[in-house]
């Protein structure tokens, strides 16, 4: 998945610079989950900073990204820096793409529906 694409598509439809219609994302990124995370729940960021919100989100996973190709993520701290991005936003679409880029960045903290019914 090409994370920036995604995250640069979708700040050229909320600004409107590059017109590139929502059907045509919709189908650009129908296999992929951060696409429908971003989309989903824009009603919950009225009262936000929208913008300002993906940037650091998109900072936060290029930090951990970054890490993950050389020495090695530090988990813990990934963890840690998605929560307070939560904290700091307050807002659920912030929560959802925090999830959604810690997934990407971890895959081992997402379980499947068969690993859950083992556990």
């Amino acid at each position: 998945m090409k994370v920036s694409e995604v995250f640069n598509d979708f700040y050229s439809l909320l600004t409107g610079k590059k017109f590139l219609g929502l059907n045509r994302l919709m189908e650009k990124y129908r296999e992929e989950p951060l696409f429908w995370v971003m989309l989903s729940n824009l009603s919950e960021t009225e009262e936000l900073s929208l913008l300002d919100a993906m940037q650091e989100a998109y900072g936060l996973y290029k930090e951990f990204a970054e890490e993950k190709a050389g020495a090695g993520v530090r988990m813990e701290q990934l963890y840690d820096r998605a929560i307070k991005y939560g904290q700091k936003w307050d807002n659920l679409w912030c929560w959802q793409l925090a999830g959604a880029l810690v997934a990407i960045l971890d895959p081992g903290t997402v379980r499947t529906e068969e690993q859950g019914k083992a556990a």
